[in-house]
């Protein structure tokens, strides 16, 4: 039973952070990787991350429905026009390049991204939320919705099909032939994503990501963080949070990881990371994956603790006190904290 004053206070951060997220929208409707203080500040658009923002925007409106109508319709539009927005901007492949030159009232192409494996699948999972959401609240725009994005979601899954190699685990690009845990977590549950949204083709590539992600990474107590194609050399470790632990945190959030090992994983973080002050002290704000993954494991009392110590360092404007204010990490903070709240709900559609 969550205690009622927690959750009101949840519910009230859950607000600060999408509202965080909206000062972050521009004029085209992309989301900046941080709040906009003027139009003609230098552009700073991935949208990768911003798709975790546009995420959270989603799970702010599921929370904020039954109280706030307006409000979460108000998200969802939002994020429907980001996905608009980032399906005019997708090259003809199913990529899309990071828009960091230029300002916000004018952004102009990088002509690359980091990824196209991670930015594809992320795609996939994020429009299937937001599909879920407005479902929730309008059946007929969440039905216009899918319609209208049904092609460029058919060319994000066939841009992973065209990176995946035999052994089913996809490259970040072909630039970069090398095979990250993070990334084919997105895949995977982006491939999972585009079936339950009709691309029924999407489910066999998928199910061969998840197969090939427990038989290729497992180290015997936590997940290598990449891979070697051509060599089937791993890089691992458990020293550095990034990518070494961060990505096994991920790892221990997603069903397509076999359940033993999730578990293995998360003992394995707990040990660690015991103490919420002291974490915060050690990753910052990216605790939250923490507490995402305490949920994914029902342990509700340890997300819980989480969750707290994240709420001291919470800005009474959002984010969480940190020099860059990314916004993705508002995305994250809301879904994990409608997680908390409203698992019934949020589980089926997020815990791919």
């Amino acid at each position: 039973m969550i205690d009622g004053g927690f959750r009101s206070t949840l519910e009230t951060s859950i607000l600060r952070e999408a509202e965080n997220i909206m000062r972050s929208v521009t004029p085209e409707g992309a989301i900046n990787m941080a709040p906009i203080p003027r139009l003609a500040d230098p552009a700073c658009i991935c949208p990768y991350f911003a798709t975790y923002a546009a995420i959270g925007l989603d799970m702010a409106a599921l929370i904020a429905r039954n109280s706030d109508s307006e409000k979460a319709g108000e998200y969802v539009r939002v994020t429907g026009n980001f996905y608009m927005w980032y399906a005019a901007h997708m090259n003809p492949d199913g990529s899309i390049h990071d828009y960091t030159k230029g300002t916000i009232v004018a952004p102009e192409s990088s002509g690359d991204a980091d990824s196209h494996d991670a930015y594809a699948g992320v795609f996939l999972w994020g429009a299937y939320i937001h599909y879920s959401v407005t479902q929730l609240l309008d059946k007929e725009k969440a039905n216009a919705f899918l319609r209208s994005m049904e092609p460029h979601l058919r060319r994000a899954a066939n841009l992973i099909l065209t990176l995946q190699k035999n052994d089913g685990l996809t490259i970040a690009k072909i630039s970069n032939q090398v095979q990250y845990l993070m990334d084919n977590l997105e895949v995977c549950a982006g491939l999972f994503s585009a079936n339950r949204l009709g691309l029924l083709e999407s489910k066999q590539p998928g199910e061969k990501v998840a197969a090939a992600l427990n038989q290729y990474y497992w180290l015997g107590g936590h997940l290598a963080w990449a891979r070697e194609p051509s060599s089937g050399t791993t890089s691992a470790g458990w020293l550095k949070w990034y990518p070494d632990k961060m990505a096994n945190t991920w790892a221990a959030c997603f069903n397509f990881i076999q359940p033993e090992r999730r578990s293995a994983i998360y003992t394995a973080l707990r040990q660690e990371y015991f103490n919420p002050e002291q974490a915060y002290t050690k990753i910052g704000p990216e605790m939250v994956y923490l507490a995402l993954a305490a949920l994914a494991q029902q342990d509700l009392q340890n997300s819980e603790s989480y969750l707290r110590e994240l709420l001291k360092h919470q800005d009474g404007n959002g984010g969480f006190q940190d020099v860059n204010n990314y916004v993705h990490v508002s995305g994250w903070f809301i879904a994990t904290a409608a997680l908390y709240l409203n698992p019934n709900e949020v589980r089926p559609i997020l815990l791919l």
